[in-house]
């Protein structure tokens, strides 16, 4: 299950340089002092703006332009609301290990709806409608390093489990400029796959029909009826700037590629196996 594509994409992006300050690459203050980590704020409220641009769906060869709000609360470094400042949650959730190094959060993500007429490839199709999910993710720290790993759950609609595993890199480029990059590969059982890139009989029945009578949205294979098994999903990168404007305000700038698998490739719904994404924003922290 896919826990809301384009905000997925988002708080992985931005959620390293989430707590960033300028000049925070400053070196300790003095020969063999030893970091401390400051008290965190009882409430820390993230407010911004940007604007998506990525595929209609995961597999899609239709580009979409969305607005893209942005809102993250968090309470104590334990309650959360939005993208975890470690990077593997996303929705309302609970740290329920934060250390310097380790963070283990647990939630509650959701997914958008995808409608029929959201594509010409997914003509026939169902309609599907937003769903839930259990999600559970742990996240380890070195430095400018960061490892991790995502499990979510589906909750209604037999979306099945999926796995995320990802890599990170962040670096500071000036004092308020900062870069990450990030790497990442899902895995998902057979009810995942078949939930994202699955036909049903009666589906491919629909399609058929469709392409019998000339619909020009389907290609002549379109109507045969795919159950994918499950294994790996997708693998994708990801690169992203922001800049400081104050210690509250933040500029960004992001992009990313998805590259499917073969098995969910030989869907008649995936029509472009790489898709790219990008988008820009500014965020404020009250």
């Amino acid at each position: 299950m896919r826990v809301g594509f384009p905000l997925l994409l988002l708080c992985s992006i931005t959620a390293p340089l989430l707590g960033q300050e300028p000049g925070s690459n400053a070196p300790p203050a003095g020969p063999g002092a030893e970091p401390r980590e400051p008290a965190p704020p009882t409430f820390t409220l993230t407010l911004g703006a940007g604007v998506f641009a990525g595929p209609k769906y995961p597999g899609s060869d239709e580009m979409r332009v969305l607005p893209l709000p942005i809102i993250g609360v968090d309470y104590k470094n334990r309650v959360f609301l939005g993208a975890s400042s470690s990077g593997v949650g996303a929705g309302v959730g609970v740290n329920l290990i934060r250390s310097r190094h380790v963070t283990l959060t647990a939630g509650l993500g959701g997914s958008e709806s995808r409608p029929e007429d959201r594509a010409d490839a997914l003509a026939g199709m169902s309609d599907r409608r937003l769903g839930f999910a259990a999600v559970s993710g742990i996240n380890y720290q070195a430095g400018p390093l960061s490892a991790g790993f995502t499990f979510s759950a589906g909750l209604r609609d037999n979306a099945g489990l999926t796995g995320t595993g990802t890599l990170g890199l962040t670096l500071p480029v000036t004092r308020r400029t900062f870069l990450s990059l990030g790497g990442n590969i899902t895995v998902a059982n057979q009810d995942a796959m078949f939930f994202e890139y699955g036909i049903t009989p009666t589906e491919a029945g629909r399609r058929a029909s469709l392409i019998a009578t000339g619909d020009s949205r389907l290609q002549p294979g379109d109507g045969v009826a795919y159950s994918p098994d499950g294994g790996i999903r997708d693998m994708g990168g990801t690169a992203s700037l922001a800049y400081m404007l104050s210690r509250k305000w933040s500029l960004f700038g992001f992009g990313g590629v998805t590259r499917l698998s073969d098995e969910a490739a030989r869907s008649s719904l995936v029509r472009r196996r790489t898709n790219w994404t990008t988008g820009a924003g500014i965020t404020v922290a009250l």
